[in-house]
This record gives structure tokens, C-alpha cells and sequence, in this order.
């Protein structure tokens, strides 16, 4: 929708012009708002994409161009008239496997009353200028996304670095317990050893005292023998 402000009919003098235009999905709650909206309105024309169908920012990128291509509205050609044709007919070539399709009121198209409105034409300069526009938008976004895919592949990177860097924190702590396991086994080893050649020291020393212990008695008993036979010697004298 184009209007201006305190249009005049008998006016030929142009002044800011003020653009809105409504955009929704279909079978949405805003699609629903819109048809209510203009329920009473005539449909002249419909535009259907049976290839690849513009986006919103491609259809606000195609408002913005062809608003700003002609700023003033005219009544005499760059109205209301003149921006919605200009859009629809752009729509038309820049997206070439659209298809405009017309309705039981596409006999009023660009008439006001039944006259028709004089408008402008700007579909050429418009989509030229669309173009151009486009692909420096689209040179942006590639520089954005570029940029945002550096960014992800440095934190990428840095993730991987800190995943390698807990990975060998890991694996040294994991070699470390082998070897402080290992050192401990070695210990209780020689701990065992120790404590077998304690157990064979004391053996040895209980078998030796044994051994002394059963000299001395025999000794004992030699001695005991000897004196014995001392007595009996002396009682025959």
C-alpha cells in the first residue's frame, strides 16, 4: 500500500510517500488476520511459484528497492497503483518461473472507477537495482557466514585442543596409578620377602635352639651317666 500525505486530486506536487505492504503464510493465524483484514477487498491478480519461491527478505529486500527507487508520491504516477504493479511485475521476472494468474476482477487492473490510472514505468531500473542490492546483501551474509563458520571452527579447534589436553592429562594420570600400583607391589613384595626370611631366621633359630637344648640334655644325661657309674665304682673298691 502507497499513500501520501494530505493528497489532493487536483494536485500534481510530490510529497513523502508512505509504503506498507502485509505478508503472511498461508494457513497461519497472521494469514487468517490478513484475510479478514481485507475480506472486502477485490483480488485482481495472484502470482504462484512453481519454482523456487521468494523468501521474506527476498520479497522485503524487492519493497525496500522499489520504495526507495521512487521516494515521492505522485498522484499523476508514482502512486498506490504504480508501486503494487511495479512489485507484482518485478516479482514476475526476477523469479522466472513464477506465473501471474488472473481473476473475474482483473478487469479493473490499474483503474481507478473504472479509469485508468496513469503510472510509471520502473520494473526495469527496479529489478536492476534489486540485482545489484541483492548481491551485495548476498556478499554480506557469505562474509557473515564465513566469519561465523571461522568462529565455529576455532571453538572447534579449542575444544579438541582441550579434549587432547584431557586426554593426555588422563592417560599420564592412568600411567602414573600403573606405576605407583607397580611401586606398590614391588613394596609389599619385598615386604613379604622380608617377613619369609624373618619367619625362616626365626625358624632356624628356634631349630638351633632346639638343637642346643637337646645337646645340653644330652649332655646332662652323659654327665648324669658318668657320675653314676663313678659311684658304683667306688662302692666295689
Amino acid at each position: 500500500m502507497r499513500t501520501g500525505e494530505n493528497i489532493s486530486m487536483a494536485s500534481s506536487s510530490p510529497m513523502a510517500a508512505s509504503d506498507r505492504a502485509s505478508y503472511a503464510t498461508a494457513d497461519s493465524s497472521a494469514g487468517g488476520v490478513l484475510e479478514n483484514k481485507y475480506r472486502k477487498a477485490d483480488c485482481i491478480r495472484t502470482l504462484k511459484f512453481h519454482g523456487v519461491a521468494p523468501t521474506a527478505n527476498e520479497i522485503a529486500t524487492l519493497l525496500y528497492v522499489t520504495s526507495k527507487h521512487e521516494p515521492k508520491y505522485l498522484i499523476s504516477n508514482t502512486q498506490c497503483y504504480w508501486f503494487a504493479a511495479t512489485v507484482f511485475e518485478a516479482l514476475e521476472r526476477i523469479f522466472f518461473e513464477a506465473k501471474a494468474n488472473g481473476t473475474k476482477h482483473s478487469r479493473g487492473k490499474g483503474k481507478w472507477h473504472g479509469i485508468p490510472v496513469p503510472t510509471k514505468e520502473s520494473v526495469d531500473e527496479v529489478c536492476n537495482e534489486y540485482l545489484v542490492l541483492r548481491r551485495a546483501l548476498d556478499r554480506e551474509i557469505e562474509q557473515k557466514r564465513r566469519a561465523e563458520q571461522q568462529q565455529e571452527e576455532e571453538r572447534q579447534r579449542d575444544r579438541e585442543r582441550r579434549r587432547a589436553a584431557e586426554e593426555r592429562a588422563r592417560t599420564a594420570e592412568e600411567v602414573a596409578q600403573r606405576e605407583r600400583g607397580e611401586k606398590e607391589r614391588e613394596r609389599a613384595e619385598k615386604e613379604r620377602a622380608r617377613a619369609a626370611e624373618e619367619r625362616e631366621r626365626e625358624e632356624k633359630e628356634r631349630e638351633r635352639e632346639q638343637r642346643l637344648a637337646a645337646e645340653e640334655k644330652i649332655a646332662q644325661l652323659q654327665r648324669q651317666l658318668e657320675a653314676s657309674g663313678a659311684v658304683a665304682s667306688t662302692s666295689q673298691v
